[in-house]
């Protein structure tokens, strides 16, 4: 189930990197056409477009790996406290 999981959202993520790549190919061949004033605009813009879409991304990965770690660490802190529970219990 794990590895079908895996590769459902392999292929989503693969799925979404085509279609943006073949979006931004044919819209900078349609700026091509116009001449290298739109070109120059469309590539100023795709660079700010890009530049905000890796900060998006970046800040969501590190809120994703800082929840993880805030919860594995609650998690932990759980598991111990339950051990030395058990052992109070078992010596007394």
């Amino acid at each position: 189930m794990l590895k079908f999981i895996s590769i459902s959202i392999g292929g989503l993520l693969l799925a979404r990197v085509v279609a943006v790549t073949f979006c931004q190919t044919l819209a900078a061949s349609l700026a091509a056409r116009f001449g290298p004033i739109p070109m120059a605009a469309f590539q100023t813009c795709l660079q700010v477009w890009l530049t905000s879409s890796l900060l998006a991304d970046g800040l969501a990965v590190a809120v994703q790996v800082h929840k993880h770690f805030s919860c594995y660490h609650w998690f932990v802190k759980s598991i111990i406290i339950l051990h030395v529970r058990a052992c109070f219990i078992v010596v007394f």
